[in-house]
């Protein structure tokens, strides 16, 4: 299950003057971050959407899935955040 087919692209949303001031990056974790970290990934689950049902959601789906968005990043040469050991994000390194 993915929830945001590959072809859809936010930047078909806004106008190129707007887009000159935003950067998007694509959060990707690595198998062995998920597998260590799934329970806390689960429990944070709702923090920016509020999800009515996570019954769905196993370390298989997150998996899969994330490696469904990490494959469609490479592909379509998205810029993307690797999450490998801990997920402290310094975005001034990134917003350059």
């Amino acid at each position: 299950m993915h929830p945001i087919p590959a072809k859809h692209c936010l930047r078909n949303d806004f106008t190129e003057e707007y887009l000159s001031f935003i950067r998007d990056y694509c959060l990707v974790m690595s198998a062995v971050y998920i597998k260590q970290h799934f329970p806390e990934i689960l429990a944070h689950g709702s923090d920016i959407e509020k999800r009515l049902n996570d019954s769905a959601c196993t370390l298989e789906s997150v998996l899969q899935d994330n490696q469904y968005y990490l494959e469609m990043c490479q592909k379509y040469h998205c810029p993307y955040i690797l999450i490998e050991n801990t997920y402290s994000i310094d975005l001034e390194k990134w917003i350059c």
